[in-house]
């Protein structure tokens, strides 16, 4: 599971929900860092974290700013979606902010 993780994952690119102003990222590194960001006209936050994995579909993220952890049920699936035909989908519980579901960014 964990490598499959690795990569950028955005709540816009779900699939699931018309497209609107805003949108969340999950982006996690091979090294164990990653970085969460909200984004919206006039707005952007980012927040790091370090994720390690606790079972095949479980995760820790120890925010740096706070060094507060979190656990995350994670799942990682190929689904059709309404919106975008097929993705490749994360889906987190509980939510990292708002989101819980997001879609595969392509890397590069």
């Amino acid at each position: 599971m964990t490598g499959r993780l690795v990569g950028t994952w955005s709540s816009e690119a779900s699939g699931l929900y018309y497209s609107s102003f805003e949108d969340e990222t999950l982006t996690f590194c091979s090294d164990g860092g990653g970085e969460y960001e909200f984004a919206r006209p006039g707005h952007r936050s980012r927040r790091a974290f370090r994720w390690r994995s606790l079972a095949p579909d479980r995760i820790e993220l120890t925010w740096t700013d706070t060094v507060e952890s979190v656990e995350l049920t994670v799942g990682i699936a190929d689904e059709d979606t309404p919106l975008a035909g097929p993705v490749l989908m994360l889906r987190v519980s509980p939510a990292v902010e708002f989101a819980e579901e997001f879609g595969r960014l392509p890397s590069g």
